[in-house]
């Protein structure tokens, strides 16, 4: 007599939850991961104007410049004299309602500089703006510049404008200058 086997079929794993567990997972570290926001310097340029560019170099030669620069060392000077970043923002202030329009900001980095000492000077010297725009707006239309209206701003703006030049060192010596 011949004996029959039974067959026997292997078991399987129930895989209909494995889709929902993969889900919920991704969902959990998207929602708990951290993203890093990029340090960046949100400033619109102005368009390239010949004539606007001569009466900035006019307005430098004439000695409307102030000179803030920044060592390898992370130390920043104002004009050759050192200078702590807490401070820049009011020498800056003070120069730009002196000088009015007739002002130029020359931000001089050594390549070897720290990013975090160089977006310091950065936010003291956009600091200093907005506190001489303020300034300007309190003595002209009684009102902080953020409170003018637009015609108002244009001119609070076209009386103390943004002038800022920037110096990218990339020869051995500080202070060699280089044209880009």
């Amino acid at each position: 007599m011949l004996i029959r086997r039974k067959k026997t079929i292997p078991p399987q794993l129930n895989t209909t939850a494995t889709a929902d567990i993969s889900f919920m997972l991704l969902t959990f570290f998207l929602v708990t991961t951290s993203m890093d926001a990029d340090n960046a310097i949100m400033r619109k340029l102005p368009p390239i104007d010949k004539e606007t560019t001569e009466e900035t170099v006019r307005q430098a030669k004439k000695g409307g410049t102030m000179t803030v620069a920044i060592n390898s060392d992370n130390t920043v000077t104002i004009d050759g004299k050192p200078t702590h970043t807490d401070e820049v923002w009011t020498e800056v202030c003070a120069f730009i309602i002196k000088n009015g329009a007739r002002h130029l900001i020359s931000i001089d980095t050594h390549p070897q500089a720290n990013y975090n000492t160089y977006f310091a000077v950065e936010d003291a010297v956009m600091k200093a703006y907005a506190t001489a725009r303020d300034k300007m707006g309190l003595k002209t239309y009684g009102k902080v510049f953020a409170r003018l209206n637009k015609e108002q701003r244009e001119e609070v703006a076209r009386l103390c404008p943004h002038r800022i030049a920037e110096t990218y060192n990339t020869g051995d010596h500080f202070g060699e200058r280089t044209e880009r």
